[in-house]
């Protein structure tokens, strides 16, 4: 907290455009497996309700204290 809150004290001495650094400082937020769904014939909204039940059971695991998804493609009606 304290290195993040002194760069960010000095952030407007900083060139125009500089971006950064960042700090990840909620070390809970670490991963140790990444896995991917992916299936033909489903719709993203399936996929969707499969990562949800699988979260649910995976939250369920001694040791598992968060389980995150990300990339998801929204579905979209035309």
């Amino acid at each position: 907290y304290q290195v993040r809150k002194k760069v960010g004290d000095i952030g407007a001495t900083l060139p125009q455009g500089v971006q950064g650094p960042f700090f990840n400082d909620e070390f809970g937020d670490v991963y140790t497996n990444i896995y991917t769904l992916a299936g033909d014939g489903f719709s993203p909204a399936q996929l969707r309700d499969y990562a949800d039940n699988l979260r649910t059971v995976l939250l369920r695991v001694p040791g598992v204290a968060k389980v995150d998804y990300f990339g998801e493609q929204p579905e979209h009606v035309y």
